[in-house]
């Protein structure tokens, strides 16, 4: 091959390169008039193509710099190649056919290359303009997706993947990636409800009916029906009277129906307008309405109702009440002292400041936050540990104990040691919960016990019952000594009640 042969092949390839060149003019002014139709929108869109713009028309500019090196590189090696080759006689005709081969292949890479160029570019102009109006993440995805498959290109890598398709690979990524998540919380709520459905269907009816009423208010259970203001009388200026007086609220429990105008329960005129008459079948029938248990037990049903009467205190705030049962007796035998009184209404009322309070003999330490002076006052008890008894069984089918004498050779345990506030008083403190004092026909209970009562009183067993195990397990308990009260209705005589309450005196008081 001659070398003016080889300088009109360079020469046909430079003129390949300058329209190449013309080729990304032509893509230049296209992009310019893009750039000049998106100027017609608003100046945050308008600058946003012009970046698209102009970084597109950069990477044109490189692009063509790139592919002018690259031709002329390949030209002037293809020129060397020819000059050195040797041409002995038979081997000009194989020479001449491999240099056509290459100039062919560089041919074809760089009409490829400026094709490329050319559809990447317009494809990037494209995306840039639909980009504004689509959201500027939008745009940046695209940009940065396009300018990856321009590297790879350039580093003779495989081809890159359209903007549409990257996002189609997100997209079916991410929505299993969402099923995935949702399916693990659909898991978890109905772990948690196959848990909450084994611990309910575990309940037994009882457990049921009593979180039944602690989460229900009495207005809710339809109970409040059962609690009537009590109709009062005639004056009964008496010193026990003032004290009941003294409390917020007195509640009196009686198998009668309050509402009736046949009730026979009346109040003296010293409790008009905070006395409560309460009927307990009332409270009977709207508990086991309510919760679709009926306790057969007396006693069961009785100590309910006393929770339901701390129930009511607590959701009206009263801060102290009096609690009665109609079958209570005052024993006009015992006469409160001045003195008794005066200590009563000083506790009830509650003026103790400092650690060092006391209550005459007693102190108190009810001052820089300790425990309150007092959560229950039984003007009446029954000193259960000194009677001795039998158990036999009832006409109702269970079993019940039944007082036959006194134990007087008894020692008084620790938790029934009592302090008198004055030397041969009347009204002592406790030392601890649990002697085993029964009675509730009537006590006056402080707001701090109310919970107390309410949780233990709503079991509905046989071993809550108000008067065996509730109301003498009560920490900071006083005592009126001897009681005020007897009971008209109870398993022994009055007289063996006094005896076995002279026992306690003896043998507890200190």
């Amino acid at each position: 091959m001659s070398r003016a042969n080889a300088n009109a092949i360079a020469n046909a390839k430079a003129r390949d390169v300058d329209a190449g060149t013309s080729r990304a003019r032509a893509l230049e002014a296209t992009l310019e008039s893009a750039r000049d139709a998106v100027a017609t929108t608003s100046d945050g869109v308008t600058a946003f193509a012009e970046a698209s713009i102009v970084n597109s028309r950069d990477v044109s500019d490189v692009r063509a710099r790139e592919t002018k090196e690259h031709e002329r590189e390949s030209a002037r090696e293809a020129s060397a190649a020819i000059v050195r080759r040797p041409t002995p006689t038979g081997k000009v005709d194989v020479s001449r056919q491999e240099m056509l081969e290459a100039l062919a292949r560089e041919l074809d890479e760089t009409e490829s290359l400026l094709g490329t160029t050319k559809r990447t570019t317009e494809g990037e102009r494209a995306m840039s303009v639909a980009s504004l109006f689509a959201g500027g993440e939008r745009y940046v995805a695209a940009t940065s997706f396009a300018t990856t498959s321009r590297r790879e290109e350039a580093r003779g890598g495989a081809e890159a993947a359209p903007s549409e398709t990257l996002g189609r690979e997100s997209r079916r990524w991410v929505q299993p990636l969402k099923r995935a998540r949702w399916s693990a919380i659909t898991m978890v709520m109905c772990a948690c409800a196959c848990v909450a459905a084994l611990m309910f269907a575990g309940e037994t009816p009882q457990a049921r009916a009593r979180r039944h009423i602690h989460l229900s208010s009495l207005s809710d259970m339809l109970c409040e029906v059962a609690f009537t203001p009590a109709i009062a009388e005639a004056s009964n200026d008496t010193p026990i009277n003032r004290v009941i007086a003294a409390t917020d609220q007195i509640y009196i429990l009686t198998t009668q129906n309050c509402a009736s105008v046949n009730t026979t329960i009346r109040v003296p005129k010293e409790f008009e307008g905070k006395a409560t008459c309460v009927s307990g079948k009332v409270l009977d029938r709207c508990t086991a309405a309510s919760t679709g248990v009926w306790y057969k037990s007396h006693y069961t049903r009785v100590s309910m109702s006393h929770g339901m009467i701390a129930k009511h205190a607590k959701e009206n705030g009263f801060e102290h009440i009096t609690v009665m049962e109609e079958d209570a007796v005052v024993n006009a035998d015992v006469e409160v002292h001045s003195e008794t009184e005066a200590d009563l209404l000083t506790l009830i009322g509650g003026e103790f400041e400092g650690e060092s309070a006391s209550l005459g003999r007693v102190k108190l330490g009810s001052g820089g936050g300790g425990p309150p002076a007092w959560k229950l006052i039984r003007p009446s008890v029954r000193p259960h540990l000194f009677e001795k008894f039998e158990i036999k069984k009832s006409s109702t089918g269970g079993m019940v104990e039944v007082t036959t004498a006194t134990r007087d050779d008894l020692v008084c345990p620790t938790q029934c040691h009592c302090v008198n506030t004055r030397a041969e008083g009347q009204l002592c403190r406790l030392n601890a919960g649990g002697c085993d004092l029964r009675s509730s026909d009537m006590y006056l209970l402080h707001n701090t016990a109310y919970d107390e009562l309410i949780s233990v009183l709503f079991t509905g067993t046989d071993d809550t019952i108000i008067d065996h195990y509730v109301l003498q397990n009560v920490d900071s308990a006083w005592l009126v000594h001897p009681s005020i009260t007897t009971q008209a209705k109870l398993d022994i005589d009055r007289a063996l009640q006094h005896r076995v309450q002279e026992l306690f005196e003896e043998k507890c008081v200190r």
